[in-house]
């Protein structure tokens, strides 16, 4: 049976362009009969095969558009996450800056205190004078 191509791009629900890449890759030959070229029920068959199979394979298969596109996103994500973690290592870096003062005032005050403990205490004289004796 004759299916011609306008029928052939309806039945298989694809553009003309789509069709001719089939064909060609596929190495089918259109019949002719005048100027209309048309196709047999076999290589409609063939051409249906041919298109589950890409259907299939589609999801696996991607052009340098997607890949960069992809890739472009990819790196994107990248570097947001690249200058999260410098900020982060900044803030750590102030954090260890803080502590280290922090810990440095905690030294000398611990010094002064084991000074203060291994001296001898000085004797306060106690105030043997009366509230009436200040006022003299």
């Amino acid at each position: 049976m004759k299916i011609f191509i306008n029928q052939a791009l309806r039945e298989l629900n694809i553009g003309r362009t789509k069709l001719y890449k089939v064909l060609s890759d596929a190495n089918i030959k259109p019949k002719k009969e005048g100027k209309k070229s048309y196709l047999t029920n076999t290589q409609i068959s063939e051409i249906k095969d041919i298109l589950s199979i890409n259907n299939e394979n589609e999801q696996f298969r991607t052009d340098e558009r997607t890949d960069k596109t992809f890739s472009e996103y990819r790196i994107e994500q990248l570097e947001k996450e690249l200058a999260q973690e410098r900020e982060s290592n900044k803030q750590l870096t102030l954090q260890v800056g803080q502590w280290q003062g922090r810990a440095k005032t905690l030294e000398e005050q611990n010094v002064k205190l084991l000074e203060a403990k291994t001296s001898p205490p000085t004797k306060k004289e106690p105030s043997k004078k009366f509230w009436w004796e200040v006022w003299k």
